[in-house]
């Protein structure tokens, strides 16, 4: 079953009007080994961002979000749209570079989550709000009347959250709800009160869920905004290096436009790395060769014979096929080295 969903893939994918380059290929075929995982196991595992890396840098983003969409409806067997457990599943909004696209999907998963859960604005409202669409959720609200805090929320947002005092207000109701672990109500009374940096902090923290910190920064302030920036690097990058989890660190640096870095993540030692760009991370145990595999060559040949942002030294690219072949012996495979 494995190999025949391979090969659909791949057939689906050459066929196509709009054919996928080699990275989005690598992408999808991952995607759909994951999800006949699941299958079998009855879970909802996420991509891991190794795979993640391919979808960033295709150049067939378009074709790419198109099929994953297709597949959602499949995988659900109706027309319900995207909901964030399976945007989160496929990393949508990591590996989407285009910001308009960004914005249109996050708005069209926000309406079908609204829909879906029972007309429960609480669940989406954080996305509406990073979408500065404050009025919309106040809509929402005023329909969703069999939710136990419906009049105090349609009369809360009824304010003008750009005085001060409501800004104050709305921030207080956060703390609130913080202190009783009610941590998305808690980002979200933080977005209404504009302290962007405190909702995307509570998700990293307290919600483990880095995809949705990011998210919402890029749907709030788009790809260059500040916070983004500063979660990328006190955050994200820390625990990166903490975890020696250069597919993570390559991400990151891709999102905040560090191009010379993400090729740097993915051959150089990540330690070593960190101390050159002042991040604080941990020692770790690991050498560069333990945390190699062999699919970082041909994202490393990819990316630099693909795109105009990325060049590299040949002699990190002879080092880098030296370790991959060293791999192979190492998993008696030496035909593969050749």
């Amino acid at each position: 079953a494995r190999l025949m969903s391979i090969v659909s893939t791949i057939s689906a994918s050459l066929t196509n009007n709009q054919p996928i380059d080699s990275m989005g290929i690598r992408y999808l075929v991952k995607l759909q080994l994951l999800e006949l995982e699941n299958k079998r196991t009855r879970s909802s595992a996420e991509l891991p961002y190794r795979e993640l890396n391919w979808a960033m840098h295709s150049s067939s983003q378009a074709m790419l979000l198109q099929l994953c969409l297709q597949r959602q409806q499949e995988n659900t067997g109706s027309a319900t749209g995207l909901t964030w457990e399976a945007a989160r599943r496929m990393g949508i909004f990591l590996w989407l570079s285009d910001t308009s696209a960004l914005l249109s999907e996050v708005e069209k998963m926000a309406r079908n989550m609204f829909v879906s859960d029972g007309r429960d604005p609480s669940k989406c409202g954080i996305f509406y709000l990073a979408l500065r669409k404050q009025r919309l959720l106040h809509g929402l609200w005023r329909t969703a009347h069999s939710h136990a805090e419906h009049s105090k929320m349609v009369a809360f947002l009824a304010h003008d959250f750009s005085e001060a005092r409501w800004k104050t207000a709305a921030a207080k109701n956060a703390y609130v709800l913080l202190s009783r672990q009610r941590y998305l109500d808690a980002a979200t009374f933080f977005m209404l009160s504009g302290k962007l940096i405190d909702a995307a902090t509570i998700c990293i923290t307290q919600l483990k869920d880095i995809q949705l910190a990011i998210t919402i920064c890029r749907c709030y302030e788009g790809d260059n905004g500040p916070v983004l920036k500063e979660i990328m690097w006190k955050h994200i990058l820390p625990d990166a290096f903490r975890r020696q989890d250069r597919w993570l660190a390559s991400l990151a640096f891709g999102l905040v436009g560090k191009y010379d870095l993400v090729l740097q993540s993915l051959t150089d030692d990540l330690t070593r790395l960190a101390q050159q760009i002042g991040v604080e991370a941990n020692e770790s145990g690991f050498s560069t060769m333990d945390v190699l595999d062999t699919e970082l060559l041909i994202l490393y040949r990819s990316m630099i014979n693909h795109s105009p942002f990325y060049r590299a030294p040949l002699v990190t690219q002879a080092e880098l096929i030296a370790q991959t072949i060293t791999i192979f012996e190492c998993l008696g495979a030496p035909v593969m080295s050749l």
